[in-house]
């Protein structure tokens, strides 16, 4: 019976591990656009704290997260709703269409706000086997 118990646990110690190894079938695309999807939907949501450990560690060397939030508090253009088209990857870069719903305050009583929708590209890069954001630091 001993014998019996153990090598039961030896094949499902065995099985369990190359189930580990191929339980992420998802093409490097995809896992991208999930990601991708994560971090503008953050950055919609205005939830920066989130959204900040998106971006690659030179990024993050450079501009702390309050910096980061600060950045995007500023900008004329809010972005209100934000979902990734398409996702397309040559060696470790990829290229990420994200289609932005937009809110511009224009300060006017005639005009108002204006809110538009528009696609815009994100580059992604992997390093260390973990995938980045690109954000240029002007």
């Amino acid at each position: 019976m001993k014998y019996t118990a153990t090598r039961f646990l030896f094949i499902l110690a065995i099985l369990a591990s190359t189930g580990c190894a191929t339980l992420d079938s998802r093409t490097r695309e995809k896992v991208i656009a999930e990601r991708a999807q994560t971090y503008v939907g953050y950055l919609a949501k205005k939830d920066f704290a989130h959204a900040y450990p998106f971006t690659s560690a030179g990024y993050r060397s450079g501009v702390s997260e309050q910096e980061f939030a600060r950045r995007w508090m500023v900008r004329p253009v809010q972005w209100k709703a934000a979902n990734v088209q398409d996702v397309h990857c040559i060696d470790t870069v990829c290229t990420v269409i994200v289609k932005v719903d937009y809110e511009v305050q224009i300060p006017s009583a005639y005009v108002g706000d204006y809110r538009g929708k528009r696609n815009i590209k994100m580059k992604w890069f992997q390093s260390d086997d973990k995938l980045w954001y690109y954000s240029p630091t002007r």
